[in-house]
């Protein structure tokens, strides 16, 4: 898959995936930027948000989602992105009957 397909598909998965419907719509585009590698000084420029501010989006992110670091964060919406490709999901949907193993929530 190439990068550009791979981040669309990504962000179709963080967006419509049950997992990441506490998210704010701010959280749910930091939390994008994240997923590219950006850094938080990077995401506030982009964003013209205050530094502490990307950071708190990120704290609430961290807890909504039961991670701890940025790394996680990118883990997860890779695994869940891959685990839909491989249950033949291609509309963002999640289907939990071909999944063999699960992730504990």
């Amino acid at each position: 898959m190439n990068e550009k397909k791979q981040r669309f598909h990504i962000g179709v998965v963080v967006r419509t995936h049950p997992r990441f419907a506490s998210l704010t719509p701010r959280e749910y585009e930091v939390l994008q930027w994240v997923v590219q590698g950006k850094s938080n000084g990077d995401i506030a420029v982009i964003l013209g948000l205050a530094l502490r501010t990307v950071k708190k989006h990120l704290e609430r992110v961290f807890a909504k989602l039961g991670i701890h670091s940025r790394f996680e964060a990118m883990a997860l919406c890779y695994e869940l992105a891959y685990r839909q490709e491989d249950a033949g999901q291609q509309d963002g949907t999640y289907d939990r009957s071909r999944i063999v193993r699960d992730r504990p929530s």
